[in-house]
């Protein structure tokens, strides 16, 4: 497993756990090597094997849960969690991943006190907090998760942008859902805001962000603007097929239907 060869072992492993089903060792092995795999039913399952060797190893408990909740096995991990916070009942991970599970099983209340646990014992947990703005923003309180997750973005603010590769990544997961609350809430040139900060820190764009901009004019029915910004981005990007198409509809929408069948022609 040490050398990547991890399919290998798993068919050693698999073979000797058969013959020895008693080796909690093996097993345990196994489903870390089936999870690497990320092949996460076949891990949970084994390690519920080897809990039955011994229900209260916490670590083994802690790869069932982790391994049920990958595998979107969700309600299987919430119980794995629950359980886990018995034996562990500091554990925020525990809780993040709790609340992330009632997220999307839409019980938000106990969704949000799972994540408000887990930030009072790790404050700093920039995870923990985007999750809570998350559930926020599904339950329907829009201005709570643009506050949130404008807090994350200043509170991670590195001095002349110097950002490692992973923190350049969070900010733009963090301006794209700031782009989109702000969609929700019609404060559209707040969006289009979000939108050119992430078109500034791209180092290779292609055109992307700049159709979202633009459709989010034409969802602000602001289609003179959408022409305008459309038209500069395809002289940046000419092969961009969104900028294209919107390009296309943009010219109808203005009227000028035959023009704009012709252009998707």
């Amino acid at each position: 497993m040490d050398a990547g060869n991890v399919r290998e072992a798993v068919e050693i492993l698999a073979k000797f756990t058969e013959e020895q089903q008693a080796s909690q060792a093996a097993l345990s092995t196994l489903g870390e090597a089936y999870a690497r795999l990320e092949e996460f039913d076949k891990a949970a399952d084994t390690y519920e094997k080897a809990l039955a060797l011994d229900r209260d190893n916490v670590d083994l408990l802690r790869a069932r849960a982790q391994s049920l909740f990958f595998a979107n096995r969700l309600e299987e991990a919430a119980g794995g969690y629950r359980q886990l916070l018995e034996s562990e009942p500091e554990d925020a991970l525990a809780m993040m991943r709790l609340g992330q599970i009632y997220r999307q099983q839409m019980k938000f209340e106990a969704a949000r006190e799972q994540l408000q646990n887990a930030s009072r014992l790790v404050p700093e947990s920039s995870e923990i907090h985007f999750n809570l703005a998350l559930v926020n923003r599904d339950d329907g309180r829009f201005a709570e998760s643009l506050e949130g997750i404008e807090k994350l973005l200043e509170d991670t603010e590195r001095p002349n942008a110097r950002y490692t590769r992973a923190e350049r990544q969070n900010r733009r997961v963090f301006l794209t859902h700031v782009a989109i609350i702000n969609t929700m809430l019609e404060q559209f040139d707040g969006a289009v805001a979000a939108f050119d900060q992430i078109n500034s820190m791209d180092t290779d764009p292609d055109g992307t962000v700049d159709s979202y901009i633009v459709d989010t004019y034409r969802t602000a029915k602001d289609l003179g603007r959408a022409a305008e910004r459309n038209g500069q981005a395809l002289e940046q990007f000419p092969e961009n097929h969104q900028l294209q198409l919107q390009h296309a509809d943009i010219i109808a929408e203005q009227g000028e239907v035959e023009a704009g069948i012709a252009a998707l022609r």
